[in-house]
């Protein structure tokens, strides 16, 4: 047993050193869109990872309140990203007319 725990730290450490396409994008975003961006983009990475493991760990009961669950975030998300894409507009329209 305890080299299983042992196993399952090693690989844990090697794994959170991998490089993602997760890691790819948070650097593509701080670059493009600056640091507020990016922390927001971590924040949600993060999120998600805490709900994957909640949804992980919980019967296959509440699987259906889950997916509602899901759809809500997913929804708000791109809710939000309509809005920060009109605020990008907005503020283009802005700077031509100028």
């Amino acid at each position: 047993m305890l080299t299983d725990l042992f196993t399952a730290i090693s690989i844990g450490f090697f794994l959170s050193f991998v490089l993602g396409p997760v890691f790819f994008v948070l650097i593509e975003t701080s670059i493009t869109k600056g640091f507020r961006a990016a922390i927001s983009l971590d924040l949600g990475v993060v999120l998600a990872d805490v709900f994957l493991l909640y949804f992980v760990t919980t019967p296959v009961s509440n699987w259906l309140i889950i997916l509602i669950i899901n759809q809500v975030f997913l929804f708000l998300e791109d809710l939000s990203y309509l809005f920060m894409e009109l605020i990008y507009l907005f503020k283009e329209k802005k700077k031509t007319k100028k």
